[in-house]
């Protein structure tokens, strides 16, 4: 589901990172086409806002995989013409899958990309002091861990558009939370995921 963890659990243990790629060209978030191809979704509407696909999965914990698109925050006075996305996957057996994009920065400019917060151990029966998640899925917050993950980083092009994609593999049996950040070369923040809508996935 795309928002997995309570805002007061932030957690995650990191086991190793798949290099990512810079994009190639203008970029834009990916299409996926008709977003529930074989219509399995009952979900409310304001659940699907940002949903890009729905993907039949009987091995996961919600039965689904949904793919979705959060924006990007502008962290710096600007003209408005600054945009970004983060596209990822939110069941995944690998860990963040990752399609990041930005425009209107700094022509020919070197960014970096991060994604920083947490995880928790989830379980699908309910123990002691266990947090529910969603129906048939709780968390545990004793077991909170922080994440640091290095998403790579691009050259802008001549328009100012680039970006990143890639996966870093993490822990499965948890549900992680994370805020993505673009920044400039000399560590300033260009381009954030608002606070409020960070993007939640699990690991099964």
């Amino acid at each position: 589901m795309k928002r997995l963890i309570l805002a007061s659990v932030l957690a995650s243990l990191l086991l190793m990172s798949i290099a990512s790629t810079a994009l190639a060209g203008p970029p834009s978030a990916p299409d996926y086409g008709v977003v529930d191809p074989v219509g399995i979704t009952n979900l409310p509407p304001q659940w699907m806002s940002d949903v890009d696909k729905i993907i039949p999965a009987p091995s996961t914990p919600f039965g689904q995989i949904h793919i979705v698109t959060d924006p990007l925050m502008v962290n710096w006075p600007t003209d408005n013409t600054t945009q970004g996305w983060t596209t990822f996957w939110c069941q995944s057996t690998v860990g963040f899958q990752y399609n990041i994009g930005a425009t209107g920065l700094e022509a020919r400019s070197r960014y970096n990309v991060h994604a920083v917060g947490g995880s928790v151990e989830y379980s699908l029966v309910e123990v002691p002091g266990a947090i529910p998640l969603e129906p048939g899925v709780w968390v545990l917050p004793w077991t909170a861990a922080p994440v640091d993950l290095d998403l790579g980083q691009f050259v802008s092009d001549a328009g100012g558009s680039g970006g990143v994609k890639g996966a870093v593999r993490l822990t499965a049996g948890r549900a992680y939370e994370v805020i993505t950040v673009i920044s400039a070369s000399g560590g300033t923040p260009v381009l954030s995921t608002p606070a409020d809508d960070a993007n939640g996935f699990m690991v099964y």
